[in-house]
């Protein structure tokens, strides 16, 4: 019994919670908090404008230029005031038989 109390006992579990979790939370707190709450602001304006405009988001024009087994893809987006940080195009292809799809930003 006296070897597994401190295995098992309460304030390790606590002492291990503490560092596991309310550190990294806090921490994680901070950072968030930072500047007044500039990164919590910046969060809440870049979903509202994603909201707001991501219906009128829009392709255009897929060009495919082939050259042996080398391809290449362009196709025209249209943000429609929408931010380019706030988006990025991949492009996706089924796998061949056994092989994995392809994913390419």
């Amino acid at each position: 019994m006296a070897t597994l109390t401190p295995r098992y006992s309460a304030i390790r579990s606590v002492c291990e919670y503490t560092e596991q979790h309310d550190v990294p939370a806090a921490i994680a707190y901070r950072e968030r908090a930072a500047f007044n709450g500039v990164l919590g602001t910046r969060i809440i304006l870049w979903e509202h404008s994603l909201k707001e405009k991501w219906s009128l988001l829009r392709f255009g024009k897929l060009q495919i230029e082939s050259a042996g087994d080398e391809h290449e893809f362009t196709v025209e987006v249209f943000l429609d005031g929408l931010d380019p940080s706030f988006v990025q195009v991949e492009l996706y292809a089924d796998p061949i038989e056994d092989e994995a799809h392809f994913v390419e930003p």
